[in-house]
């Protein structure tokens, strides 16, 4: 059962409000399988997701949707093989997420798509999701930050990340018991012909994988792993996302 679950266009979720400890997700605006059968226009402002099974919110073929101010922890506790995570955007176009901090959400337990690894983040832009916004948001202490997984042939593309703080994922404790290969802040399986671009964005480390799938160069991330021609280091007033919430 979701807590709260819509198939409406132009629907508002407006809080302050608590949703948690569902056993699917906490928010769910969900379209149809049909082509033409999309929630449109829906808002979620100012309400805090926390410690549901699946998502704490989740997006599935919805568009020109709004994700503003929220505050997405601990959940994707029971997400198995789904790619769950603090904020989820599948199958989902111009869609907007910013100024929201997510922290907390995943399991190191391995899952798929897109591959058998821990697939849970803070934020995700998953299957044939194109065209989104994410904006000024700060993301830390995740399994992944900011994570890119195709459904099949179906990739995330053209979509914009800029002004992001995506740290610290997966935290220090998860990373030294279960290795480097749990997570990272931006982990991206749709890669450089995707057209996904990343604008002054702060994270550490980026990792990439699938099948011919090549980085994004320059890699978005500051840090001393890149060369240093190549890093950005901004100052943390900018991100007025991070600093907000």
């Amino acid at each position: 059962t979701d807590g709260i679950h819509s198939k409406f266009d132009e629907v508002q979720i407006v809080g302050p409000g608590l949703v948690q400890r569902m056993k699917r997700h906490g928010i769910a605006l969900v379209g149809g399988t049909a082509a033409n059968a999309v929630v449109e226009k829906a808002q979620v402002k100012k309400v805090t997701s926390h410690m549901n099974c699946f998502s704490g919110i989740f997006l599935l073929m919805t568009n020109e949707t709004l994700v503003d101010e929220v505050v997405s922890v601990k959940n994707s506790a029971n997400g198995e093989a789904r790619p769950c995570g603090g904020i989820c955007v599948t199958n989902s176009s111009r869609n907007i997420v910013r100024r929201s901090e997510v922290a907390g959400n995943g399991t190191t337990d391995p899952g798929g798509p897109p591959a058998p690894i821990p697939n849970d983040f803070g934020i995700g832009l998953v299957g044939a999701s194109h065209g989104n916004l994410l904006e000024e948001n700060g993301v830390g202490g995740n399994i992944n930050g900011l994570a890119l997984f195709p459904i099949g042939a179906a990739a995330p593309t053209n979509n914009l990340i800029k002004r992001n703080v995506f740290v610290g994922n997966p935290p220090t404790e998860v990373f030294d018991k279960a290795g480097v290969q749990t997570g990272s802040d931006i982990r991206d399986f749709a890669g450089t012909a995707a057209n996904n671009r990343f604008e002054n964005n702060l994270c550490i480390t980026y990792t990439f994988g699938g099948a011919n799938v090549q980085p994004v160069t320059p890699p978005p991330c500051a840090g001393a792993e890149h060369d240093p021609a190549t890093m950005f280091i901004p100052k943390m007033p900018q991100y007025a996302g991070h600093q907000n919430n």
